[in-house]
């Protein structure tokens, strides 16, 4: 691969460098459906919170799945200075994840250059950053031989399943080295608008997001929501004009098997009020699979709306979970590759706190399924063939969206990410698919919902955060869960 000089640059006291490299040039707007051989007519993306891609498809079998190697150790220190090694096992970590682990700004960067030497990216200091919250939280706290235990392949049945009978994006990235917010920001809109960190809202983005670039027509998008969507905040203003464009998740099932879906769906988990699906760490691993699941069966009951459908399950961030593939941008990310050229564009002027938006964050769990991917398709730096060699981050998502509907929002990195177009790899669809079964009690002590709303209570994290935070601020700082949950659904009723 030809070398490329480097700048080296300081974020928030962790040496990086800047990655000035020769990605393909931005693509120019598309023919509605080109790029997707006009065989895929509806994308559904279900986006899940705060998992790894290590953590949860790290154990499928097989190179180009791209494991964590055998023999990996997780290191730490503690108070004492005492050196603390936990090798890394596949096994069933706590279904409720508590403490949730750190993944704002500051501590991801600390993950990724830990033990770092020559200003060099690592993924080094995963435990110690765990391990500095776990000193501080109650007796009921995960382990750290917990913490480096991943799902072993088979035991997360449902999004295991799915990777193996349809594809996985094995090196999908999430936007930046931060927390939820920001990312998902990056998934509607290609930027963040200069923001890194939880507290900032999307009332920033109004009219920058694809939502507003495809406007008023229902035909074109929709979000299905189970509570509250983490949308709305954008605002009451935002929300209230697209109304008719929110629908609960029980009209989902409905729409398939009408065949009424929209060009572009995006599916919110249960954010605020149990059963959590979202698969936050603290919210519980078993209820997003069953989530998983009935999105998915709700697809194949109807095969005509199946076989034109591209369904993507997709996490927002690593949510502290290790990780061992140094993301793209970080020095050192691309030492040991032979072929893979990629540049990290910033979508915008560099954040308050000096953050150049030149660094992509920790690998997330990416599967795609439709009849028109291979059984066992891999879609990564380790695929077998060179074509299907890929890098992806949340802006993939824009791109398919763009390269479908012909409407791009104004981000450069949108513009230039790789579109799921390289997942559809058959010439007919498969006739094969069948439904999933959710078997709740296969999960290592499913949290019932008395014990994730007393952890929530204790440490609320994550979409149900924001929420329950900007709601205080902006409306009632004494309304409970299921007050703010009856204002939402009054405003788009």
């Amino acid at each position: 691969m030809r070398r490329i000089p480097r700048r080296k640059f300081l974020e928030l006291g962790v040496a990086g460098a800047t990655l000035a490299g020769c990605a393909s040039p931005p693509r120019g707007p598309l023919p509605p459906n080109a790029k997707l051989g006009g065989c895929i007519e509806h994308f559904v993306v279900l986006m899940m919170e705060n998992r790894s891609y290590d953590q949860m498809l790290g154990a499928l079998p097989g190179d180009e799945y791209a494991g964590p190697p055998k023999g990996t150790v997780l290191e730490c220190t503690n108070k004492s200075g005492r050196k603390i090694s936990v090798p890394l096992r596949h096994g069933v970590p706590p279904d409720a994840f508590y403490p949730d682990p750190p993944h704002k700004f500051p501590a991801v960067a600390r993950q990724i250059y830990g033990r770092g030497k020559n200003e060099r990216a690592d993924m080094g200091g995963f435990l110690q950053t765990f391990a500095e919250e776990h000193a501080l939280a109650s007796p009921l706290a995960a382990s750290l031989e917990q913490y480096a235990t991943h799902y072993a392949d088979g035991q997360l049945p449902i999004l295991q399943t799915l990777a193996k009978e349809y594809g996985v994006c094995t090196h999908w990235f999430s936007a930046l080295p931060g927390p939820t917010t920001p990312n998902r920001m990056f998934a509607h809109a290609g930027t963040s608008g200069g923001i890194i960190s939880q507290g900032v809202y999307y009332n920033r983005l109004r009219r920058q997001m694809i939502f507003d670039l495809l406007g008023e027509n229902q035909a074109l998008w929709r979000v299905y929501y189970h509570d509250v969507p983490h949308l709305w905040l954008t605002g009451d203003a935002w929300t209230k004009a697209f109304s008719g464009h929110q629908r609960r998740i029980g009209s989902f099932a409905r729409d398939v098997m009408n065949d009424e879906l929209p060009v572009y769906t995006f599916i919110e988990p249960r954010h605020v009020l149990p059963p959590w699906n979202s698969q936050h760490p603290i919210m519980g691993v078993s209820h997003g699979e069953e989530l998983i699941a009935r999105v998915y069966n709700e697809l194949v009951a109807n095969p005509r709306v199946f076989a034109k459908t591209l369904f993507l399950i997709v996490y927002d961030e690593h949510g502290g979970f290790y990780d061992h593939v140094v993301p793209p941008g970080h020095e050192g990310w691309d030492a040991e590759l032979l072929d893979i050229d990629y540049e990290v564009i910033p979508p915008s002027r560099p954040s308050k706190e000096g953050f150049a938006f030149r660094q992509l964050g920790p690998r997330v769990p990416a599967v795609v399924v439709s009849p028109w991917i291979e059984r066992g398709s891999v879609f990564g730096w380790n695929a077998e063939s060179p074509n299907d060699r890929h890098t992806f981050d949340h802006t993939s998502i824009l791109a398919t969206v763009g390269g479908m509907t012909n409407k791009w929002v104004a981000s450069p990195r949108a513009r230039a990410a790789t579109s799921l177009e390289v997942t559809i790899n058959r010439s007919s669809p498969r006739t094969d698919a069948s439904k999933l079964t959710f078997r709740g009690s296969i999960y290592h002590r499913r949290a019932t919902d008395v014990e994730l709303k007393r952890v929530a209570t204790e440490e609320r994290t994550g979409v149900a955060e924001e929420i329950c935070t900007s709601f205080a601020r902006t409306h009632d700082p004494d309304a409970s869960p299921e007050q703010i949950v009856a204002y939402y659904q009054a405003l788009v009723s």
